[in-house]
C-alpha cells in the first residue's frame, strides 16, 4: 500500500491545525499558507523577511474566533535592527484572496520605514479583484510610522475591526 493511500485511511477529526512556535528570519517570506482550512498560526516571530511577515493565499474554511483560520498571539518584526542597513520586511502580513482569516493578538514592531507597511491586501489578486474580508482584535503597533496598510485599488480588502485597536485602516 502506498503513502497517499495510507494516509486517506486515517481517520482525521475535522479541526483546526496548530502551526506553533515558528521563527523565521530573513527569508522571502516568513511564513506563508496557500490553499488551507482552518490553519492557525500562533505564538511564533517572524523577523526581518523581505517579501512579507505572514502571507495567506486562499482559506477553505469558515469564519470561527475558537477553530477558524488565524494568526494569533504572533510578533512581527519589520526590522530587526540585527540585518542593518535599510532593510524592513515589505508588509507584515499579507490577506488573502478569500474570506474567513482571523487575526488577534498580533503585535507589529518597527514598521517605521516607507517601504515597509503593517498589512498589505489580497495577495495574488489580479486587476480590481477584492472586497476579501480580514477580522482583527487585540492588535499592538510599536513604532509603526505612518503607513498602516497599502492596497493596489480602493475596496481590495475589508479589515474588519472588532475592538477598535485597527481604527488606522
Amino acid at each position: 500500500m502506498d503513502l497517499i493511500t495510507q494516509l486517506s485511511l486515517v481517520n482525521v477529526e475535522p479541526g483546526p491545525v496548530h502551526y506553533d512556535g515558528f521563527f523565521a528570519w530573513r527569508n522571502n517570506r516568513g511564513v506563508r499558507f496557500t490553499n488551507v482550512g482552518s490553519l492557525q498560526l500562533r505564538y511564533s516571530v517572524l523577523m526581518d523577511n523581505k517579501l512579507a511577515g505572514v502571507e495567506y493565499i486562499n482559506i477553505n474554511s469558515n469564519w470561527d474566533k475558537v477553530d477558524g483560520p488565524q494568526v494569533r498571539d504572533t510578533l512581527i518584526i519589520g526590522c530587526g535592527r540585527i540585518s542593518g542597513g535599510n532593510f524592513c520586511t515589505s508588509s507584515g502580513l499579507v490577506t488573502l484572496m478569500s474570506y474567513y482569516l482571523f487575526v488577534s493578538g498580533v503585535t507589529f514592531a518597527n514598521f517605521d520605514r516607507p517601504s515597509c507597511v503593517l498589512i498589505t491586501a489580497c495577495s495574488h489578486c489580479k486587476g480590481l479583484q477584492g472586497g476579501f474580508e480580514t477580522r482583527s482584535e487585540k492588535i499592538t503597533y510599536v513604532n509603526a510610522g505612518d503607513i498602516i496598510t497599502r492596497g493596489k485599488w480602493p475596496h481590495e480588502n475589508i479589515h474588519r475591526d472588532l475592538d477598535g485597536d485597527t481604527h488606522h485602516f
